[in-house]
């Protein structure tokens, strides 16, 4: 071959290599990311402007032969020295190995220091370390999010494990994912325990339907969050009312979809809402009480008043008032009211008080709650109750100025229907009772004393009437009697009566009695006066 040829050919070849450096050096220089070469001891070989630029240089030069790591790697991000024997880098050359580290510190030409994140690709040829290639990132601004997605978490996680609130996730089927102990101390199990459930398993059953159909409609998208109020069936068997804030979170590449339920224990509001609903009826039924007593006098009415204004609130088979009678130390029953009725517990009956348990109410003047009579049974009247059917049993004394008049009792086929609270209400109704059987006793007896004078009346009427028979002449003198005789023989005639005597002797009172006993009694007497 020609030496003109070589020459070409070498040309070529210089040329090749040239472009090809060429190339390299605009990939090096045109790349984000530092890349820096150096030898097996660690000398820089190559490095690229991002190199210089992150680690504070204005001229990738400044680098080249200069140990990398007594450059930008001699200090430990805490302040301490980093022997170059314990560079990843360096231990890398010596086994052979390629690096990757994201949680180590480079240092600028000033002496700051920043988050690096690095990878050393080891040169190999013939089984021997020539040197690497290392590549390196600021990841600053990473490990700032990061730090402040750490610092959201944490106060996530602060709110999420101290919240008064109880916090439950589930996936889509209900399942528990995760709850906060104000969860778990509201529903009285762990979260393991609770993870092996569904919401709907711990929720009372009439609110389930409900509560899923709410649930269907986020998936639907017909709603963003919906509220419930609904009652919780705790680990203990205990219910408890809770109010939810629900709401469908979206999920994302790595995290499915999942429920969040925000939790609110409103038992005791629950409660107190309910307190105030029975006061407020228990305040209806006094008043209602109230008015039966003014508008019912009659022994049977009152009851009757009583009887509907109770029974919503306390219900009762049979409800009856029982009097004291002091003569014979004795119960009356006044009156009887209720659907179940009794051959003998009727209105009338007479018994003797040692035969009741209203004799112990009777001396204490206080109520008697009988939660189960089969067990409870200890007087005559109690075992016939027993025997009819009756399980529970409410009696409180009918007292006025601290003396027990009777009894107000209510009786019930089911046990423990009554509870010394109820006792107390019924108690308060047994006071208003107590007057108005008070009052009805005064309205019987002012009606008998009425009835009684009017029947006096009407004999003292007819008494005088017989001994005398005229209302406006009294007197019982021969003389008076003789004309009064006179009278009743010429009043039924039509005969002229002359009627004489002196001045004030009573002409006038004597022609009046003629004509209320004449025919004309009817018309009226006309007085003519002659001068």
């Amino acid at each position: 071959m020609p030496l003109s040829e070589d020459s070409t050919m070498q040309t070529q070849a210089d040329d090749a290599l040239h472009n090809s450096e060429e190339r390299i050096r605009l990939i090096l220089d045109s790349a984000t990311e530092a890349i820096c070469g150096c030898d097996s001891e660690g000398t820089c070989l190559f490095s690229n402007p991002s190199a210089a630029r992150i680690l504070g240089y204005d001229d990738p030069a400044e680098l080249i032969g200069k140990n990398l790591h007594a450059l930008e790697h001699h200090t430990r991000k805490d302040g301490t020295p980093y022997p170059l024997e314990e560079c990843p880098i360096y231990i890398g050359f010596q086994k052979n190995e390629d690096v990757h580290r994201d949680d180590e510190v480079y240092w600028r030409k000033d002496g700051t220091s920043f988050p690096v994140e690095f990878w050393s690709h080891i040169v190999v040829r013939e089984g021997k370390t020539l040197g690497a290639v290392i590549t390196f990132i600021d990841i600053t601004e990473r490990k700032q999010a990061e730090a402040a997605l750490r610092k959201s978490e944490e106060r996530w996680r602060s709110v999420y494990e101290n919240s008064a609130i109880g916090v439950a996730l589930t996936d889509l089927n209900g399942r528990f994912l995760a709850v906060n102990r104000a969860y778990e101390k509201m529903l009285g199990s762990t979260e393991e325990e609770l993870r092996k459930l569904t919401f709907l398993e711990i929720t009372e059953e009439n609110y389930r339907d409900a509560n899923w159909e709410l649930v269907s409609e986020l998936f639907e998208g017909k709603r963003q969050q919906f509220q419930i109020e609904k009652q919780y069936r705790r680990k203990d068997g205990t219910l408890r009312w809770v109010s939810n804030n629900v709401s469908l979170v979206p999920g994302t590449e790595s995290v499915p979809r999942f429920i969040m339920a925000l939790s609110e224990d409103i038992t005791q509001r629950k409660q107190a809402e309910a307190a105030l609903r029975k006061s407020e009826e228990k305040n209806r039924i006094l008043l209602q009480i109230n008015n039966a007593i003014i508008t019912n006098l009659t022994q049977q009415a009152l009851l009757h008043s009583i009887s509907e204004a109770l029974h919503p609130v306390f219900p009762f088979d049979r409800c009856a008032i029982t009097l004291y009678q002091p003569e014979r130390d004795s119960f009356r029953f006044l009156a009887v009211e209720g659907e179940l009725h009794s051959d003998y517990f009727q209105t009338g009956l007479e018994f003797s008080r040692d035969e009741t348990c209203g004799s112990w109410v009777f001396e204490h003047l206080r109520p008697l709650v009988r939660r189960d009579l089969e067990k409870e049974r200890e007087y005559a009247n109690e075992r016939r109750l027993a025997a009819e059917g009756i399980r529970s049993m409410c009696v409180v004394p009918l007292a006025l100025q601290g003396e027990c008049i009777g009894l107000l009792s209510l009786v019930s086929q089911q046990k423990n229907r009554y509870s010394d609270e109820d006792a107390m209400f019924l108690q308060e109704v047994a006071n208003q009772v107590a007057l108005a059987i008070q009052n009805m006793r005064s309205y019987e007896e002012i009606d008998s004393l009425k009835a009684r004078l009017e029947k006096e009346n009407v004999y003292l009427r007819e008494e005088l009437h017989t001994e005398h028979n005229f209302e406006e002449i009294v007197g019982n003198s021969p003389a008076l009697l003789k004309v009064l005789h006179t009278v009743d023989q010429v009043a039924p005639t039509d005969s002229t009566v002359l009627i004489y005597g002196e001045t004030g002797t009573g002409k006038e009172l004597v022609a009046r009695a003629i004509h209320s006993r004449s025919a004309r009694n009817g018309r009226a007497l006309v007085n003519v006066n002659y001068g």
